[in-house]
């Protein structure tokens, strides 16, 4: 038997890593040079541009009121969230902001299913203590250096990030 049916799913997988890895690297390094709201606008409108591209060569329907008003909903909390998400990696921790950031962006759309179908098998929960152990020893105290006036620390922005992104 031959695993060449795995290779499609893996080689999509090991493509959306590194795009998504890159992103972030290079909109945190952007972020550095430049505001990270205009950098985080400037990518959702490039992205729009080219949704609205395809859409019009697939000549697929327009979609429903209540199906454009979530988009828009979903891109703005998403694109608010990126931005301070950039803002945060700009501060120069990525070594904090980033597993801080991936733990929550996992821990609170884990807990919110908890809570609408139940506790998971007790191996699940073991993944999820050792995913809190390495998210809190990666967080530090250190305060970062935010919009002026708030002196909060970093890992409050990442979860605060987290929050919006979930």
């Amino acid at each position: 038997m031959t695993l060449s049916f795995l290779s499609v799913p893996t080689d999509f997988s090991l493509a959306a890593v590194f795009a998504w890895g890159t992103s972030d690297f290079l909109g945190g390094y952007g972020a550095r040079r430049a505001n990270a709201f205009l950098l985080t606008a400037i990518a959702h409108l490039s992205g729009l541009v080219l949704m609205a591209a395809v859409a019009l060569a697939t000549h697929l329907p327009f979609p429903s009121e209540i199906a454009v008003a979530w988009a828009l909903l979903g891109g703005l909390s998403g694109g608010g969230a990126l931005a301070i998400f950039y803002r945060a990696l700009a501060t120069g921790r990525m070594g904090l902001t980033a597993p801080v950031a991936a733990v929550l962006g996992a821990a609170i759309p884990t807990a919110f299913g908890m809570f609408r179908e139940g506790l998971p098998q007790p191996a699940q929960m073991v993944g999820f203590a050792l995913a809190a152990g390495v998210s809190g020893s990666s967080r530090g105290l250190k305060t970062g250096a935010l919009p002026k006036g708030l002196a909060w620390p970093r890992w409050r922005a990442s979860a605060l990030q987290d929050f919006i992104f979930a």
